[in-house]
């Protein structure tokens, strides 16, 4: 451990003080052989493999942090280099067992995610990559690999395409940019809310609604800095009919709102996909911009993704707005699909006089 706790004055020196933009964090050692089973497991070899492909990355990004070389005023984002064979809900790689690596790699992802959440606030991204089966030494089955050279390629496509960068936070991709499984939200859109109107093309084209609301709630940096703190303590969510749990407000936080809807009370999940604040250009100046976006969960009975923003404009005028988009996820709700579309449009509505009503308070 002393070498890593040692490594931030190499990077202090490489970036004069700055910190870093973009960290890849790539360690991994492959003890087992692949045609070991649950018998031949070594607990020594266990140990190695964990120091190497999770404590490490963990013990470097904790070196980093603590001495101001990650997030802050300079947005950095972090690329844990992992494999699929880390994930639970794999089913490409059965009779693979490799009980060293895959579970090194499963916590790997999970430290990832973990971190992706503490870290959203701090201005640092988090992704995970699988850089696919590469041709290289620790590779046996070279017949079944991929160039190095391709596989850098396919990752770095992924990284320069992702508008925002923040859009990855906590995602899990293949080199071929495929997500793979490491959430539980119920759709694959997750994050896609952040650049609304402009939407994926798996939304516009996926049976989804969109429900929207604007309002103004006041001026001046007063009413904005209050309609902010009202979103941030759910107080947009606190509508009568529709209640929620107000867990601290940060990236990855999930909340759990009762709704009176079709059936008496229905109980929805969701979860802090974004959240975001800055300069941002509007058709009448320069203003700034607060985003909260929420995915629902496994269990809603709605699929999609909400974004809540407040806005200051040049002219000094305060706007809230609701846009999300949503499909029925359950029987239930593609039954009752017009009485669904009425409770969007009187959720949004309402949740803007909740907003309204809050900075007047």
């Amino acid at each position: 451990m002393g070498k890593i706790e040692d490594q931030y004055v190499i990077v202090t020196g490489g970036t004069r003080g700055i910190g870093l933009e973009v960290l890849v964090s790539n360690a991994a050692v492959l003890l087992d052989s692949f045609e070991e089973r649950l018998a031949d497991f070594d607990p020594e070899a266990f140990l190695k493999t964990i120091s190497t492909n999770t404590l490490g990355p963990l013990m470097v990004l904790r070196e980093l942090l603590k001495h101001g070389l990650l997030g802050g005023d300079r947005h950095s984002l972090v690329v844990h280099v992992s494999s699929l064979a880390g994930s639970i809900g794999d089913e490409l790689l059965q009779g693979i067992y490799i009980y060293n690596y895959r579970a090194s790699k499963a916590a790997l992802n999970m430290v990832a995610v973990t971190s992706s959440r503490e870290l959203a606030d701090k201005n640092v991204t988090s992704v995970v990559l699988h850089p696919g089966a590469v041709r290289t030494d620790m590779n046996p089955r070279w017949d079944l690999s991929i160039p190095t050279s391709e596989s850098v390629t396919a990752q770095l496509k992924i990284l320069e395409g992702a508008e925002p960068v923040q859009s990855l936070n906590g995602k899990f991709y293949s080199y071929t940019g495929e997500e793979l499984p490491c959430r539980d939200c119920n759709h694959d859109f997750a994050g896609a809310s952040v650049s609304a109107p402009d939407l994926p093309a798996g939304v516009q084209n996926g049976g989804f609604m969109i429900t929207k609301t604007r309002k103004q709630v006041g001026s001046g940096q007063d009413v904005y800095k209050a309609a902010v703190d009202a979103v941030k303590n759910w107080a947009h969510l606190q509508l009568g009919w529709n209640c929620t749990t107000n867990p601290a407000m940060k990236v990855g936080a999930t909340i759990c709102s009762a709704t009176q809807t079709v059936v008496p009370w229905s109980v929805l999940p969701a979860r802090v996909t974004y959240m975001n604040e800055g300069s941002e250009q509007f058709d009448n100046g320069p203003g700034k911009r607060f985003a909260l976006g929420m995915c629902s969960l496994d269990g809603h009975q709605l699929a999609g993704e909400e974004r809540f923003a407040v806005e200051l404009h040049a002219d000094g005028s305060v706007w809230y707005e609701v846009f999300l988009f949503s499909k029925p996820d359950t029987l239930l709700a593609l039954v009752s699909l017009p009485v669904v579309k009425i409770m969007q449009l009187r959720y949004v509505n309402d949740s803007a006089s909740a907003v309204a009503a809050a900075v007047k308070a």
